[in-house]
């Protein structure tokens, strides 16, 4: 793994958007976002950056429409 990355949000209103932004120290092989709530489903996006690429860096955007965002999301590398 050569980024991690935790988000555990509540929002008084239901879309919650955060975005978190990384450079890769080699090749970015994999990335995995998961949570373990059924109940508050979410939509990651990659922006920019992406599998194959050191640079420029990797920005992952996390939308929720619950009110409640929990996601964890881990990058793997060569």
């Amino acid at each position: 793994i050569c980024y991690s990355n935790s988000v555990s949000l509540k929002s008084i209103v239901p879309v919650t958007t955060r975005s978190f932004t990384f450079t890769p120290t080699d090749s970015l092989i994999y990335i995995v976002c998961y949570n373990n709530v059924p109940l508050h489903p979410f939509e990651a996006t990659v922006v920019g950056g992406g599998i194959g690429t050191t640079t420029p860096p990797t920005t992952i955007v996390l939308t929720s429409y619950t009110g409640k965002l929990i996601v964890n999301c881990d990058a793997y590398c060569d």
